[in-house]
């Protein structure tokens, strides 16, 4: 019993048989002990009204007198039987009219000869039939001189009981069929779901995340199933940026080698007097150079963060300055794009815990993205505003803008909305990380052809 569908099985008819057998029980004791109950209620209440009637009635007769008596008195059913005793535990006459003889040795009548009634059930002596028979003394002023019995056969309530029991126990027996019939439906619905997500799961961990789970029911196995329809899509997800991500690291690595190199053998088999051309591929170099920094760099804060490893060492810091170094770095190359960059703010000093080397990559990172992304007479304004808790820094672009579809995934791992963008993919994704690792935020609004505004959320205090 390995299956899920056999244990439930099993279990679900193990409880319904429990309870049907111990209803069956109960209900065949309640039954017997109803039928049985109601004779002996009738049979003492004989046994109690004779005795009072023959002492209070017929305190003179003799005990042979008393017995013809009850014998023709209406306390004589056909199905009861009535016997008359005396001390000697003779029988001197039934209710069929014989006299005989003979000597009872029953219990009930025993215990009678010592002065109460009793009840007794068992086997007749000469029928060898179960009865029930209660015999009660027969007093005459106040003394003991015989012995009334009552004795009814219980053959026909106990065959009754007996097709009652057959009955029931048939019903019974359908209960459990339909049960069993029940059990192993509910099986089915709860064991095929669990299978198919079993089968998909080995067809997944085989490679394959094409599939999906049917949803049968809004259950944990449907919420499963969804949870694993939702893995499946994420791992193509992820899948597809990664072979995304090392087409484009491909790319963006072969560029600047590719020129490195070109350059590198010009400049071997070409004139090193002539300044000019030896300048020009210097500074290409140096530019490709620093470029294929910037990807190392990327690449490797991508990976401190997705191990964990990357920490932040945070002293205290004045935001202005920070703001001033970073606004002076590309002060030139505004002017180069003929771009408008200005820096406002209010105070002279805006102090906050913070990593300044981290604040500055993604200063330097948002900034560098308005510069690429704003069209040669275009603005950037940096502003600042100091709030209670928190600062905010605005980096505000009239460039061409983010469109929504693009904007919902721009701080994602390896996104770029199109192969051919230059970069990494990581620089906002970073970002965005390094800013929840301060406690704060990197928040994106973004108009396609109007501009874009990044606003950077710093806490004052954060542990």
């Amino acid at each position: 019993m390995t299956s899920i569908r056999s244990r439930i099985v099993f279990s679900f008819m193990l409880i319904i048989l429990f309870i049907i057998i111990l209803l069956q029980i109960l209900f065949i004791m309640t039954m017997e002990n109803y039928y049985y109950e109601s004779v002996r209620r009738e049979l003492n209440h004989n046994a109690k009204t004779a005795s009072f009637y023959l002492e209070r009635y017929l305190p003179q007769a003799s005990l042979y007198e008393q017995a013809l008596f009850m014998r023709d008195s209406v306390f004589v059913r056909p199905y009861i039987r009535m016997e008359v005793l005396n001390l000697d535990l003779i029988k001197m006459m039934d209710s069929y009219g014989f006299y005989v003889e003979s000597t009872s040795l029953s219990p009930d009548v025993e215990e009678a000869i010592e002065g109460g009634r009793s009840i007794w059930i068992g086997k007749d002596e000469m029928t060898g039939e179960k009865i029930l028979s209660i015999s009660a003394p027969i007093r005459q002023s106040k003394k003991k001189i015989g012995i009334i019995r009552y004795t009814t056969s219980l053959a026909l309530i106990d065959k009754q009981i007996a097709q009652i029991t057959f009955i029931t126990s048939a019903i019974a027996f359908v209960i459990v069929m339909v049960s069993l019939l029940i059990s192993l439906y509910l099986s089915k619905t709860i064991v095929k779901p669990i299978k198919e997500i079993n089968n998909a799961a080995i067809t997944m961990a085989e490679g394959n995340f094409q599939l999906s789970i049917v949803k049968r029911y809004n259950d944990e196995i449907g919420q499963l199933a969804e949870t694993l329809n939702f893995m499946a899509k994420q791992i193509l997800k992820n899948e597809k940026l990664k072979k995304d991500f090392i087409s484009s690291i491909s790319h963006e690595l072969r560029t600047p080698l590719t020129s490195i190199k070109g350059w590198s053998e010009t400049m071997i088999t070409g004139d090193l007097h002539n300044k000019e051309e030896t300048k020009q591929g210097l500074l290409i170099i140096s530019k490709e150079t620093d470029r294929l920094s910037a990807l190392v760099e990327d690449l490797l804060d991508f990976s401190k963060l997705q191990s964990a490893q990357l920490t932040l060492s945070k002293t205290p810091m004045n935001v202005i300055e920070l703001l001033q170094e970073v606004f002076h770095q590309y002060v030139m190359t505004a002017k180069q794009k003929e771009i408008a960059i200005t820096l406002q703010y209010v105070k002279d000093s805006i102090i906050l815990i913070a990593d300044y080397n981290r604040l500055k990559q993604v200063l330097i990172n948002v900034i560098d993205n308005a510069l690429k992304h704003t069209p040669q007479g275009g603005d950037i304004i940096i502003e600042v505003e100091d709030k209670a808790e928190y600062v905010m820094i605005y980096v505000r672009d009239t460039g061409e803008g983010i469109s929504q579809e693009d904007l919902a995934h721009v701080t994602e791992k390896f996104y770029k909305n199109s192969p051919h963008t230059a970069g990494s993919g990581l620089g906002l994704a970073i970002c965005k990380e390094l800013m929840e690792l301060h406690g704060g935020s990197l928040l994106i609004e973004s108009i396609l052809g109007q501009g874009t505004v990044v606003g950077i959320r710093c806490p004052k205090h954060h542990a």
